[in-house]
């Protein structure tokens, strides 16, 4: 402090006298001091750092200090804040750019090689001039060199503006070649015509240039196809990737994706929640026969990297399995691990209870924000009213951007990597499957499968994770063991889980007949629905009512009606015969019904023999042909009929006539008539002796 008080006075004065002394000055300034002061030059710099620390000097704090630095005593004209306040800002950072954001140049990797021989020749030309140049020693130069004394001055010019031999090297590249003569119109078609979605090889798109410039008759001037390749490899591959790709692609390729989530300061904060198909053919438990690959819906809290739940299912990825996998993540694993030994009971107890025993099953809370894609799955009304129910902020990726998903996609990923090993799996693409027979190599079933996952999760969380420098459990364990309030909270668990689960299953409306509720295809009645049968809606006497009921996919053997009079939920039960008689002690899910009820079908379809039936249908067409000739020949003969009868009695009437009036007059009056008997004509005489004519039948 002595030391400091002895030389502050000097340096001040120093300073006044000469503003604007840099550090490296102020030491040579004392030098001649140093000896009459019995100070060094350590002591002098520490003079000077400790006035800029204590804001005595004016200073850029955004500069680098250095000895070639500027000193100015600070005036209060001159204000400035002090170092240690321009340390404290807790944004100072991010709040004032640094001076060097970037550096313009061209690369050196980005000159070809005779480029550079030819700069660094230029520089061992002029090297002797460099700092030292004269009229006459560039003209002797330029004789020794055969170059142009002009062109010494350019080169001598170029490099001390830069001090850089890349100032050597001529901007002019194709310097000495005769320029190609084409149309620039034509060429600009080629390149419209490659940048497509569909996709043209440079081939077609140098086709439908060459199509292009016969229809304008500029045949002759359509660039070759080496210049037309050289022009597609001049563009920015940013842009062509958005045009033959799409925008999405270009996003995945050339958006930063950041290591660091914007709310991922402690567990529970943030938690992302995806789906994916596993990668893996199943069999069925019966005969061993393939049946498909299950998809698997994973929810992963972004500060621990822990898998807070997941549901593995047949179905498609829908509002069900969301259901499914949130309902895991407030439970404790337990019963989850357990799955292992009831599938896989002949493994060694000892890594059983490895399994059992690990930390994850103390994995289980709710989240504060879901973080999802905008599916129609995460954007359905039981999801929605779900995050209003228990505060949960539902938070959608923006469209495209799957980038901002990447932690729950990267887990989704490195987990159907892993599932590759196993037998059945059908790779990620064809091209990496290669040979291998999925179908004939699949060997596990729906439960063995999810029993590979559940080891799988274990697993992962005992491993060094590398973006979190730890292992996934451990980070978990901090936020609730930390003392830390920025990173210790709470689990977030709802106080009632019963209802909890009411408004986390899946909800449908129904009509209520004299059967009961059906869904899916299975009645389900009791006693509390009685009163509701065939009941209508308050509002419209026209329109039967319709009432929630929410089930289980797990179990399908029971659904929860709810009663809008009383506000609550019962448990109806189904009485389907088959659901008594093989699934008493058992549940039956949602995709095992669906599977069952599809096998049921198909062989109810085997069953038709459909030889049998289409020769039926022939039969019956020719019984409809028959009937038509036989309806049409029977009208014929009708019509015939009827013609000939009305022909016959037009006959009869013309004969009877002629034999009245043309025979009168040759009898008397006492003589008796017998008339004679025609075709078709009887006669007969009757009682009263008079005859009668009749027609014959």
């Amino acid at each position: 402090h002595y030391t400091h008080n002895t030389i502050k006075p000097h340096i001040i004065a120093a300073l006044l006298a000469n503003p604007g002394l840099t550090i490296k000055q102020l030491e040579r300034h004392f030098k001649g001091w140093t000896d009459e002061l019995a100070i060094n030059n350590e002591e002098i710099l520490e003079s000077i750092f400790f006035m800029i620390y204590f804001n005595e000097f004016r200073f850029d704090y955004e500069e680098l200090i250095t000895t070639s630095s500027k000193i100015y005593l600070r005036t209060d004209e001159n204000k400035v804040e002090s170092l240690e306040t321009w340390l404290k800002r807790p944004n100072w950072l991010s709040e004032k750019p640094t001076t060097i954001e970037s550096v313009s140049l061209v690369d050196l990797h980005s000159y070809s090689k005779k480029q550079l021989e030819t700069a660094e020749k230029r520089l061992e030309i002029i090297k002797p001039l460099i700092n030292n140049a004269t009229e006459k020693k560039v003209v002797q130069v330029a004789s020794q060199n055969n170059v142009g004394r002009a062109t010494i001055w350019r080169w001598l010019k170029r490099y001390n503006e830069e001090k850089d031999f890349r100032a050597l090297i001529s901007s002019n590249s194709q310097s000495g070649l005769k320029k190609a003569k084409f149309n620039e119109e034509l060429l600009k078609h080629g390149v419209e015509s490659y940048l497509k979605l569909e996709k043209p090889t440079i081939k077609r798109a140098y086709e439908i240039m060459q199509s292009k410039a016969l229809t304008l008759n500029k045949l002759n001037e359509t660039p070759s196809y080496q210049t037309f390749r050289r022009r597609l490899n001049l563009l920015e591959e940013k842009e062509v990737v958005k045009k033959r790709l799409g925008t999405r692609r270009k996003n995945q390729l050339f958006t930063q994706a950041f290591e660091s989530f914007p709310h991922d300061n402690w567990s529970l904060q943030t938690v992302q929640i995806d789906h994916t198909p596993i990668d893996v053919l199943v069999v069925d438990e019966q005969e061993r026969l393939v049946t498909e690959k299950p998809y698997i819906t994973v929810a992963i809290d972004i500060h621990s990297r822990v898998v807070l739940g997941y549901a593995l299912t047949f179905d498609s990825p829908s509002r069900l399995s969301i259901a499914m996998t949130l309902m895991n993540c407030v439970q404790n694993k337990s019963s989850t691990l357990k799955k292992v030994r009831e599938v896989f009971s002949e493994v060694d107890e000892k890594y059983l209870r490895i399994i059992e025993n690990c930390e994850w099953k103390d994995v289980y809370g709710l989240p504060a924000t879901l973080h999802m894609d905008n599916g129609s799955d995460f954007r359905s009304k039981d999801i929605i009213n779900f995050g209003r129910a228990y505060n949960i902020k539902l938070q959608y990726r923006p469209v495209g951007g799957s980038r901002f998903g990447a932690h729950v996609e990267r887990f989704l990923g490195t987990l159907n990597k892993r599932l590759h090993s196993i037998k059945g799996s059908t790779f990620s693409n064809i091209k990496e499957r290669g040979d291998y027979n999925s179908e004939k190599k699949a060997s596990f079933t729906f439960n063995e499968l999810e029993a590979i996952i559940i080891s799988e999760l274990v697993y992962y969380h005992m491993d060094f994770h590398q973006g979190i420098k730890t292992t996934p459990i451990a980070k978990w364990k901090e936020s609730f063991t930390s003392k830390n309030p920025l990173i210790s909270h709470g689990r977030n668990l709802p106080k009632n889980m019963d209802m909890f689960k009411f408004d986390i299953l899946p909800s449908e409306k129904r009509t209520i007949q004299r059967e009961g509720i059906s869904l899916y295809g299975i009645y389900y009645n009791s006693e509390k629905l009685r009163r509701w049968i065939r009941s209508k809606e308050p509002t419209d006497p026209h329109k039967s009512r319709k009432f929630i009921i929410r089930y289980d996919p797990r179990d399908l053997r029971k659904i929860y009606f709810y009663d809008p009079e009383v506000q609550k939920y019962y448990t109806i039960r189904s009485n389907e015969p088959f659901l008594l008689r093989l699934f008493q002690d058992k549940p039956l899910s949602l995709w095992e019904w669906k599977s069952v009820n599809k096998e049921i079908t198909t062989l109810g379809y085997q069953q038709v023999k459909t030889k049998q039936k289409l020769q039926l249908i022939s039969v019956q067409q020719d019984m409809e042909e028959i009937a038509v000739k036989k309806k049409k020949s029977q009208r014929q003969l009708t019509t015939r009929r009827k013609r000939r009868v009305e022909q016959q009695k037009e006959e009869k009437r013309d004969s009877q006539e002629i034999l009245v009036e043309d025979n009168l007059e040759y009898f008397d009056d006492d003589m008796e008539i017998i008339p004679y008997e025609s075709d078709g004509v009887k006669i007969k005489k009757n009682y009263m002796g008079s005859w009668n004519f009749e027609e014959e039948d």
